[in-house]
């Protein structure tokens, strides 16, 4: 009875003690930030000082896309990014297409390159969101105005960053 007794509470920390260490792994893996002497918002910052021309960063926790050019800030816009249910694409993008898509999308169009769906950034004909929540179908909405200076301003391949650090749960 003592030897199957040992036997059993052997086994139990041996178990335990796998669990610890993947439990670890997986944690390491989660937080790969850990290995970066910057923070998320530093190392963001870090990568658009580096980018020559053009590069747009939409934060849908402020509602703000920032448009700098060759690393310094030149105008900042209020956005409305996706709900819940149809969440924005975060990431590192491009813009591969700009058009005028008609009045449903207020009339300015930049495609980005989103390999799973048609997502861009656009003026609305629901201005009442923009700058106030995040409503879309996962694009990003700008005022009409605001769209029509930016689609001016912003070539082909400009680099897009899409970030959300309190991303809602996803529908």
């Amino acid at each position: 009875m003592k030897k199957k007794m040992i036997s059993v509470v052997s086994i139990f920390l041996f178990v335990l003690s796998l669990f610890t260490i993947c439990n670890n792994i997986l944690m390491l893996d989660d937080f790969y930030p850990l290995y970066s002497s910057l923070t998320a918002d530093e190392e963001d910052n870090a990568n658009i000082k580096n980018v020559k021309g053009y590069c747009i960063y939409i934060d849908l926790d402020s509602l703000i896309l920032s448009l700098y050019k060759d690393g310094s800030l030149i105008r900042s816009y209020p956005v409305s990014g996706g709900k819940a249910t149809t969440p924005s694409p975060t990431g590192t993008w491009k813009i591969i297409t700009k058009s005028t898509w008609g009045e449903g999308f207020g009339g300015s169009w930049l495609g980005l390159n989103v390999p799973w769906g048609k997502y861009g950034i656009h003026s609305t004909k629901s201005p009442w969101y923009v700058g106030k929540s995040n409503a879309s179908h996962g694009c990003i909405r700008m005022n009409n105005k605001d769209a029509k200076e930016f689609f001016d301003m912003v070539p082909h391949g400009t680099t897009v960053m899409i970030v959300q650090k309190n991303i809602p749960s996803r529908i």
